[in-house]
């Protein structure tokens, strides 16, 4: 138990959750956790899991460029089809990004308090 982190607040306006606004959008450096709609559960399982960074921003159908590490050789199929070379980038859309933030520590407590459901 010596390893569980003690309670932090995040600060309400540096994590962002879904919203019209223009200054809720990502921006390129955010940290980002996205929710998929893909049939494979091993990958919806991995990109839920897992805290992504926004490397481009392209707009149009799908124009957020989110890349990601430590990606398992059985779900690499579906990384890399954006062009630009980056095998381990996913675009996604606006409304699949559930949570955003400039800083990766208010990302990790997002993704711990919703696993924990804190």
């Amino acid at each position: 138990m010596k390893y569980i982190k003690t309670y932090e607040s995040i600060n309400v306006t540096g994590g962002c959750h879904i919203d019209d606004s223009e200054e809720d959008e990502p921006k390129i450096g955010d940290y980002v956790i996205c929710k998929d709609s893909e049939s494979d559960t091993t990958f919806n399982d991995f990109i839920d899991n897992n805290i992504g960074k926004i490397v481009n921003i392209i707009r149009d159908d799908m124009p957020f460029d989110v890349e990601y590490e430590n990606i398992p050789p059985i779900i690499k199929k579906h990384f890399g089809f954006n062009g630009n070379g980056n095998i381990n980038n996913r675009p996604m859309r606006r409304r699949e990004i559930l949570f955003h933030s400039p800083n990766k520590e208010e990302v990790e407590q997002y993704l711990t308090n919703t696993k924990y459901n804190l």
